[in-house]
């Protein structure tokens, strides 16, 4: 009886493992550890896209071959990408690699501290990226590979990530609102920050009906000082 109980501890403790590993792959994991992070920062949380993840996935099956953290070309998507040594390195801890950038984003600022890397944690939780797609793949060198895409992709200098005029300045919805309208109609230069151009719609017609869902996660440096 004894000669048996060592294998099955170690096949029972092989069994969890797998279990543990393949618990944190999976597609609710991925929106589950990215609007944990959104969260923390008021930003309302992303949505799981058939197709961005057919992107992710055909990209990370490309890397198979070398688990090289190369960027994709080709796509309008925003990027982050990862890779680990070892079966451990999960779906989740992928982003919570990426999440962990967090203490080199100075957000007054609007950029990462120093030469430190915050573009990563800055992708998963800006506002503009409402859809994401993940995948991960086992390499031919033994490591995993994990890459998730956003809809939209980041643009760290022209706007920040959360944190909403109405918050900041004490304005009611619709008060921010006709004042941000009012000052891009007065001085449209206004619509452009170090070279970028603003979301359009901040400056049409339909910014009254839109305006209250999603403007001031929209607003550029220059134009949060109202």
């Amino acid at each position: 009886m004894n000669t048996f109980k060592t294998p099955f501890l170690i096949i029972v403790a092989i069994s969890f493992l797998v279990l543990a590993t393949n618990a944190q792959n999976a597609q609710q994991d991925y929106l589950n550890t990215h609007n944990t992070a959104r969260a923390q920062v008021g930003v309302a949380n992303v949505v799981w896209d058939t197709v961005v993840a057919a992107y992710a996935t055909n990209y990370a099956n490309a890397r198979k071959v070398d688990c090289s953290l190369t960027p994709s070309t080709g796509g309008s998507y925003g990027e982050n990408l990862a890779n680990g040594n070892n079966a451990l390195f999960t779906g989740v801890a992928a982003v919570n690699l990426w999440v962990n950038e967090k203490p080199y984003y100075n957000y007054t600022a609007n950029a990462c501290i120093g030469a430190q890397q915050c573009k990563h944690y800055t992708q998963v939780v800006w506002s503009n990226s409402v859809k994401i797609g993940c995948a991960r793949v086992l390499c031919n060198n033994g490591g995993y590979f994990v890459g998730c895409n956003y809809d939209a992709s980041a643009a760290l200098k022209s706007r920040k990530i959360t944190a909403s005029v109405r918050q900041t300045r004490g304005l009611g919805a619709s008060a921010a609102c006709g004042q941000l309208r009012n000052k891009f109609q007065k001085s449209p230069s206004l619509a452009t920050a170090e070279g970028e151009v603003i979301e359009a719609r901040l400056r049409s017609e339909d910014f009254d009906n839109s305006c209250i869902g999603f403007a001031f996660t929209y607003i550029c440096d220059v134009c949060v000082g109202l």
